[in-house]
């Protein structure tokens, strides 16, 4: 009988998101080797997470084929995650055959396994029905003794020695980041503080296992924690992958090409020349609510190399120049048409209202805007 629960309805569509989160992630970026990383990554969290649920809710029993998969992930995160952020950091070096020995106590995990993987559906179906029907107390804790602890270790190790090192060259290269793609340097944040809250919560969990006042409603409510576990990793990725543009999140640009906080005049010109033909072309600056980030996005650099690069260039924070520009365009309409509603230019330059206009206006030009029409009829 299917037994299902809170936890195990959130666990099934959390299963679901993920299962459409790894086809979107590979039919947008299906060229792009750091995508796939996270593709194989979460079809390995699927896979692992999925047969406990599977298991809680007793669905198993209409696809024993999962039995023996539970361990599946435990030597595959890692590398994956490794691979992953060697990616996020370093985007312009390719991965070569050498990464591959990364994943050979994966292929020595499912040799040692085969015999238990490759049952057939009947036998695994027994087995399934015998633990169901089998009436047996939890276990209360583990025992702090040497064989629980290397068997721990042994299992999990390998996978929080990558993570360990993975949170290791993410936090090394932090600032590479400052000059990354924006919405690369904020999945590689998410990610970091992901790494750091799971080995924290795991670390918790585990030793915690270890104290007989704790572990046995651990043990009652695991499958439980799973859930909330792969539900609140999917829905984090999935709001993420879903509002920023793909080809940006993975995108090939170097982190380092203008790593220096000062840059040189050249890669500066030639910056700026594409930030002024961008906003200049589209007219961005008659967007009144245009923000900075959303600049530095469109353009394919970070939010922190827009505003250096504006900055050393016209000598403005970034909402004074833009507001330059609209005081240039209003003076041009001002000289040019000396009969058209004043504040209807200014809304149609960017500015949001009219005592913001007629602010700024009297800041950049020393005088009104009504002033500035008489002087121009003047003369």
């Amino acid at each position: 009988m299917i037994q299902l629960d809170v936890p195990g309805i959130i666990g099934l569509l959390a299963l679901a998101q993920a299962i459409l989160l790894c086809a979107y992630v590979a039919l947008i970026n299906y060229k792009n080797i750091t995508g796939w990383l996270l593709v194989i990554f979460l079809i390995t969290v699927v896979i692992g997470l999925g047969h406990d649920i599977l298991l809680q809710t007793r669905i198993a029993i209409w696809l024993p084929q999962i039995l023996g998969f539970g361990p599946f992930a435990s030597y595959l995160v890692g590398p994956l995650i490794l691979l992953l952020v060697l990616k996020l950091v370093f985007p312009e070096k390719a991965l070569n055959r050498w990464h591959g020995l990364h994943f050979i106590p994966f292929v020595m995990q499912l040799i040692d396994r085969w015999p238990i993987i490759s049952q057939t559906s009947e036998t695994k179906l027994a087995i399934l029905q015998s633990h169901f029907n089998a009436d047996t107390s939890p276990v209360s804790h583990f025992n702090f003794d040497w064989p629980t602890l290397s068997n721990l270790i042994l299992f999990y190790g390998h996978r929080l020695a990558y993570l360990g090192i993975a949170i290791g060259l993410l936090y090394s290269n932090r600032k590479q980041f400052q000059h990354a793609v924006a919405a690369r340097t904020r999945f590689s944040r998410m990610l970091f503080i992901l790494l750091i809250g799971y080995i924290s919560a795991w670390s918790i969990l585990r030793v915690g296992l270890f104290i007989p006042d704790i572990a046995s409603w651990l043990f009652e409510n695991q499958p439980a924690l799973h859930s909330i576990a792969l539900s609140g990793l999917t829905i984090g990725l999935a709001l993420f992958l879903f509002s920023h543009p793909l080809n940006q999140v993975f995108s090939a640009k170097s982190t380092q090409k203008y790593q220096q906080s000062a840059l040189d005049s050249d890669s500066q010109a030639s910056i700026w020349q594409e930030i002024e033909q961008h906003i200049l072309s589209k007219q961005l600056y008659s967007q009144p609510d245009l923000k900075q980030s959303q600049l530095a996005t469109q353009l394919g650099i970070s939010s922190q190399l827009l505003s250096q690069v504006i900055n050393s260039s016209s000598g403005y924070h970034f909402n004074d120049y833009m507001n330059s520009l609209r005081i240039d365009r209003i003076k041009k309409l001002l000289e040019n048409d000396g009969k058209s509603d004043i504040q209807e230019m200014a809304l149609e330059c960017g500015f949001s209202s009219k005592a913001t206009f007629y602010r700024v206006f009297k800041k950049w030009v020393g005088c009104t805007p009504t002033e500035f029409r008489k002087r121009l009829e003047n003369n």
